[in-house]
């Protein structure tokens, strides 16, 4: 949830073009992360919360390229970019360990 507040806070700044064509992109990433972590909360299979877990994580990368993508278009401070960055790194770890926790059965 802070990710996408955070990013949501450095795309509001931008003008109308990169909030449209970028700003949409990574913000939508980003929500996505917290939005199937809550969905797979919601379910009771084993496989199910797996398989959102997979999403979440898909989406934490591609939420990366699309911040590399800003910075390299200077469309977010590097002070903010590092910070995302890192805790985009953090959430990784944590989905990464959580799925492994997640029995096959």
């Amino acid at each position: 949830m802070q990710i996408g507040e955070k990013i949501w806070n450095c795309i509001v700044v931008n003008d109308y073009f990169s909030r449209q064509t970028l700003g949409l992109q990574v913000v939508r990433s980003a929500d996505s992360i917290a939005a199937n972590i809550s969905e797979g909360e919601g379910v009771y299979y084993f496989k199910a919360k797996r398989k959102f877990l997979y999403y979440a994580r898909g989406s934490v990368y591609e939420t990366i390229t699309w911040l590399n993508k800003m910075k390299e278009r200077k469309l977010i401070k590097e002070a903010a970019f590092m910070d995302i960055d890192e805790q985009l790194e953090e959430l990784r770890r944590l989905i990464n360990g959580n799925i492994k926790k997640i029995p096959i059965s």
